[in-house]
């Protein structure tokens, strides 16, 4: 499982929505170039989109670090547009397409959801060693989404914005801004 942290962490480091040498703008650039309909963005352009591309990366980070999908980013951005899971404007994931993209992919995931603040830490809902999607209210008052590991009792964030990379959710995420937790693999 060390591996796979270790994996995921840096997934989401390198993957920053705001950073200034963020990957995550050249894989937009990229992604946008191999659609169907191919679309030119500059690098303007994907800084603008990277903002709006939490629940993108963050699912990705967690599915690829799990060993449950094998493509690279841009691959799985492209899936997910010209598929019509992912909004190409924003990078909104459509209702209930979560679950289309990662089969699509070769994951085949349950929608399990821990929807209760209190369960993060209880070892009766939550699975050692087993990766999550987390959805929370910004400061902004906007949606946020955050891939999560738990291992050794205790349920970490690694994010993509600005809480940090290994951290216990309980450190950063208060009851009142937590809306879910999805368990991927």
């Amino acid at each position: 499982m060390k591996t796979r942290i270790t994996l995921f962490n840096n997934i989401v480091s390198r993957n920053n929505q705001y950073s200034k040498d963020s990957s995550l703008y050249f894989s937009i650039i990229e992604a946008y170039g191999m659609l169907e309909k191919p679309q030119y963005v500059d690098e303007d352009e994907a800084k603008e989109k990277a903002a709006e591309f939490c629940n993108v990366i963050s699912l990705y980070a967690v599915a690829f670090a799990s060993g449950g999908i094998s493509v690279s980013l841009e691959e799985f951005i492209k899936f997910g547009i010209d598929n019509k899971y992912i909004r190409s404007r924003d990078g909104f994931i459509f209702s209930g397409c979560k679950q289309k993209i990662l089969a699509g992919l070769g994951l085949n995931i349950d929608m399990e959801y821990v929807e209760h603040y209190e369960n993060l830490s209880n070892p009766e809902v939550m699975e050692d060693d087993t990766f999550y999607q987390m959805k929370i209210r910004s400061r902004s008052g906007a949606y946020h989404f955050i891939g999560c590991y738990y291992t050794d009792g205790v349920l970490y964030l690694s994010d993509t914005s600005n809480r940090g990379i290994g951290v216990p959710v309980y450190d950063k995420i208060a009851k009142k801004d937590f809306f879910w937790l999805l368990k991927i693999a």
